[in-house]
């Protein structure tokens, strides 16, 4: 496939860092949580988990769209 292909069909997919301090990052983070959840309970805590996906992926989509936007842009400069 290529990549218009793979955008298409949504198989086009970003990993995440791999870096030592990404991972411990990570880890802090997870460790976070953790206390977390133990301080509010888990019922509380998921549906934040809900609404913060949800956030998420409306800025993740906002992203996406400025990016394509600029990508065009770019491309009708050099015409």
């Amino acid at each position: 496939m290529d990549i218009l292909e793979d955008l298409y069909y949504g198989q086009y997919h970003v990993s995440l860092p791999t870096s030592e301090k990404f991972r411990e990052l990570q880890k802090q983070e997870l460790a976070f949580w953790d206390h977390i959840k133990e301080a509010v309970g888990l019922a509380y805590l998921e549906e934040h988990f809900d609404h913060l996906a949800e956030r998420e992926g409306m800025i993740e989509l906002h992203c996406f769209q400025e990016g394509i936007r600029l990508g065009v842009s770019l491309m009708l400069e050099l015409l």
